[in-house]
């Protein structure tokens, strides 16, 4: 103090609080624009300071949780600190007057999307393949969230179910399929697709021939098709004897076509069958036209045993011709009528007439002769 002061005084020391710097380290984040990464802290402030929030900082697939004192450590500060902690990290740490001391970020993993691309298995005609098609809905979002940046196992995965598939493979790409691994790893910017692999399902289709065979004599009453498979297809050939074949329908009596695909459940098929009509062809020989007659297997056959011959007796009616695919016995004569219900197949009848003998008498008055004794209409 200069001279030419005089007098008792008291003098009282006057302090000024010391700043220093508070830094914050986003720990592998960002501050958001605009906003600063460091502040100044003054010591022995009473009014403590603010932090930066969640609304400050920001992490791609993370959410802000607090501040520590070290990269790794774990949340010790958050939203306004006192004026003690202020203290506290200007002496503890040494930080001294215009010194730095730095918290860093606390960030979890946040919880982010995954999505799936669905590989549905191929088919050829009615069998499936190797090759998958990509599904037209792909990729789909799953309403599951994963951790970011963190392995997931696949078989911890909960799959979309699709109608009439199984979810049988899965990978991070479709070359993977050989070696697939038992877990990915979810990218925390949402961006993660799964390729899912799914395979067709096999169905049982069961079979109501109403009296239908196989043609190669099989005896299966069911068979095992893939699902989206044309059902009739998936279907024997079947015939029955006497009958044609009509068409396919449900239990519920609706007709399946062949637009119609296996669905993912089991069925029944009903065949059903349509009597066919034939044709028996009489001839008379007698000078009657000809005539016909229609007939199925179920219905008997009724004959005309009354005709007539001048000379002949009628003898019964003779199988003289039938299509091969028949069960009439060539040459075989009906006497009797009817024929018994259960032919089949086109056929002629032909009359059959025995020659009738007729005797001769001679009134000789006490002559000879050698005359015939007999005639028919023949001689």
């Amino acid at each position: 103090i200069e001279a030419g002061k005089y007098g008792n005084v008291e003098l009282t020391a006057q302090w000024t609080a010391n700043n220093f710097t508070v830094a914050f380290g986003a720990n592998n984040g960002e501050c958001k624009d605009g906003v600063v990464s460091s502040v100044t802290a003054t010591y022995d402030d009473v009014d403590g300071m603010s932090l930066l929030t969640a609304t400050d900082v920001e992490r791609e697939g993370y959410i802000f949780t607090g501040w520590a004192d070290s990269e790794k450590g774990e949340v010790k500060y958050a939203g306004t600190v006192a004026k003690d902690v202020i203290n506290g990290w200007y002496l503890e740490n040494n930080v001294g007057e215009n010194g730095t001391k730095t918290l860093y970020a606390v960030w979890r993993a946040d919880l982010v999307k995954v999505s799936f691309n669905l590989w549905l298995q191929k088919v050829e005609g009615t069998k499936a393949n190797s090759k998958y098609e990509l599904s037209k809905n792909s990729p789909v979002e799953v309403l599951d969230r994963y951790t970011a940046d963190l392995p997931v196992a696949y078989s911890s995965l909960t799959y979309l179910e699709v109608e009439g598939f199984t979810v049988k493979f899965y990978g991070s790409s479709l070359e993977e399929l050989a070696t697939s691994k038992d877990e990915f790893v979810v990218n925390a910017n949402g961006s993660t697709v799964v390729d899912l692999y799914y395979v067709r399902n096999e169905v049982t289709i069961s079979l109501t021939r109403n009296g239908g065979v196989a043609a190669e004599g099989t005896t299966a009453n069911s068979v095992t098709a893939v699902y989206g498979t044309p059902i009739i297809a998936n279907l024997p050939t079947l015939v029955k004897t006497g009958y044609s074949f009509a068409n396919h329908t449900t239990e519920a009596g609706v007709v399946i076509t062949a637009a119609d695909l296996v669905p993912d459940e089991n069925i029944v098929v009903v065949y059903n069958w349509k009597e066919n009509e034939y044709t028996i062809t009489f001839v008379y020989g007698n000078g009657t036209k000809d005539s016909t007659a229609k007939f199925g297997i179920t219905k008997p056959i009724t004959l005309d045993t009354s005709i007539t011959r001048d000379g002949y007796t009628f003898n019964g009616w003779k199988v003289t011709s039938a299509e091969e695919e028949s069960n009439w016995k060539i040459d075989k004569v009906y006497t009797t009528s009817p024929i018994a219900a259960g032919q089949y197949g086109n056929v002629t009848l032909t009359a059959q007439w025995g020659v009738v003998t007729y005797s001769i008498s001679y009134e000789l008055n006490e002559g000879t002769a050698d005359n015939p004794t007999t005639y028919t209409v023949e001689t």
